[in-house]
């Protein structure tokens, strides 16, 4: 008796981009902030924001591809370089209307991947402007509360 063979070949990254355009996603999500319906085993929701002169650190778990240089740049086939950072959105709010004292993150830069890899360092440039600092590289953030008061 002979075995019929049912795979398909995978297809292309272009197949898949089609398909994914064609289709419409719906957000099934409702806005989570206090006073919204709830079961009653669980309290209302309540905010609290992080203290003036806070150290605010960017966990991403880069940290774990430490000391490997290649698996920390993460450089696709054209060189450019592909880690996280922090947005100037975030910075600002952090450092002006939250009133922090410092950041901090696993990867190499303050800036992600890549922009530094079109060594744009805007966002570095832009924390030391404000007379601020930054710690970089930091390790084990996953082993620290999210919050320390």
């Amino acid at each position: 008796m002979a075995v019929q063979s049912f795979a398909t070949e995978s297809p292309t990254l272009a197949e898949i981009y089609q398909t994914l355009q064609s289709k419409t996603f719906v957000d099934l999500t409702h806005a989570f902030e206090p006073g919204i319906p709830h079961w009653k085993g669980f309290p209302d929701e309540k905010r609290e924001t992080i203290p003036k002169q806070a150290f605010v650190a960017m966990r991403t778990d880069w940290s774990k591809r430490w000391p490997d240089p290649v698996a920390m740049a993460n450089k696709d086939a054209k060189g450019i370089a592909h880690y996280p950072g922090w947005s100037l959105e975030v910075l600002k709010y952090l450092y002006e209307e939250r009133k922090i004292t410092a950041s901090g993150h696993e990867p190499t830069d303050t800036d992600p991947g890549i922009a530094t890899s079109h060594d744009d360092y805007s966002l570095e440039t832009y924390i030391l402007g404000q007379n601020h600092y930054q710690i970089e590289l930091l390790a084990n953030l996953d082993k620290v509360p999210e919050v320390l008061w």
